[in-house]
């Protein structure tokens, strides 16, 4: 009796697990970070005393900027290298720089009694610090959305398509970095980087570039992963299951079903996530700082700014930073914000 002649190799339905297994790694990789946090802050609080372990600096010494406060007044700074002391009295219209070697350098700068708008406005936006800091926060938040998409679609298909014991208590975790406010964020953070193995890199991550993308991510990565939950509801789940009886996979039916109707989502997720990550200042004074030419991003730079009591310099970034963010609006929405998502 001959053999039954097998069907075309390429039309059998392959496996789902392989795919399932990658969304659910990647969804648990930013709900693993959330659940960790909330556990190192209530372990910290049961670490004795004599063997605290306090974060570790950064492992470089950048340049450190010291604001006067008034005419004449006396500036002790200490080298973070040498840990050695010296006094500068400096005036308040000059900045005093100081950096690893105790090399220093002053510059007249007029007041901003002296300057009008206009002045003030060009001489802080064309200032080497906030043209470092808007190349940071331009590429940080960049990076921080692409991580966030890469989280936030996994997620959201996960929530909106499968029912699973335990969803209410994982709904509840991804609304954490949402209801904190963002300082107890960067406060969670750094205690995570007190703790193994986050303390193994904590050198090269807290205090450091890398700790301005985290502190960005942990917070945008939520208001992502809220967008494209809603973006798949909206999407009738009867085109997948068509998809599902044509012989796809649940692989194949999501990146040439699912996906191309989920564009505009993944579009308004990762805008504001972007507007979001842009905004962003609590987990950054606190996980990342605030140390120019090195962490200083532009809502950091408003901070400092204030603390100058330069007025016209932290509204000239503050329009900065309302251009730049209605310029990514303006352009998500000529590039197919259609549905509504924003």
């Amino acid at each position: 009796m001959s053999r039954p002649h097998h069907a075309n190799p390429d039309l059998r339905v392959r496996s789902d697990k392989p795919f399932l297994f990658c969304l659910g790694l990647l969804a648990g990789v930013y709900i693993l970070l959330i659940v960790l946090m909330v556990l190192a802050d209530i372990a910290y609080m049961f670490v004795d005393p004599d063997q605290e372990n306090m974060a570790v600096m950064s492992r470089n010494v950048g340049i450190v900027e010291i604001m006067p406060q008034g005419a004449g007044h006396l500036v002790t700074v200490r080298d973070p290298k040498t840990g050695a002391g010296k006094d500068y009295a400096i005036r308040a219209d000059q900045r005093l720089y100081v950096a690893s070697g105790d090399r220093v350098k002053k510059g007249d700068l007029l007041t901003n009694g002296e300057m009008t708008g206009t002045q003030a406005m060009y001489r802080t936006l064309v200032s080497p610090e906030i043209r470092y800091a808007t190349v940071l926060s331009l590429v940080s938040c960049t990076i921080s959305t692409i991580l966030s998409l890469w989280v936030a679609i996994p997620i959201g298909y996960i929530m909106s398509r499968f029912n699973f014991r335990g969803k209410a208590i994982f709904d509840t975790i991804l609304d954490i970095p949402i209801v904190l406010p963002p300082l107890v964020v960067g406060i969670s953070l750094l205690v995570l980087f007190n703790f193994p193995p986050f303390s193994w890199t904590s050198a090269y991550v807290v205090y450091e570039i890398p700790a301005v993308i985290l502190a960005q991510f942990m917070v945008a990565a939520a208001f992502a992963v809220r967008t494209m939950r809603v973006t798949f509801d909206r999407i009738p789940q009867r085109y997948e299951n068509v998809a599902l009886t044509l012989g796809c996979n649940r692989s194949r039916a999501f990146w040439m079903v699912i996906m191309p109707q989920a564009r505009y989502g993944v579009l308004a997720a990762g805008t504001l996530a972007w507007a979001r990550a842009l905004g962003e200042f609590g987990p950054i004074l606190v996980f990342a700082g605030s140390t120019r030419m090195r962490t200083e991003v532009l809502p950091t730079s408003v901070f400092l700014e204030m603390q100058a009591g330069n007025l016209k310099g932290m509204l000239a970034i503050s329009l900065l930073m309302i251009f730049t963010a209605a310029v990514v609006l303006i352009v998500a929405r000529l590039f197919g914000m259609k549905k509504g998502y924003l």
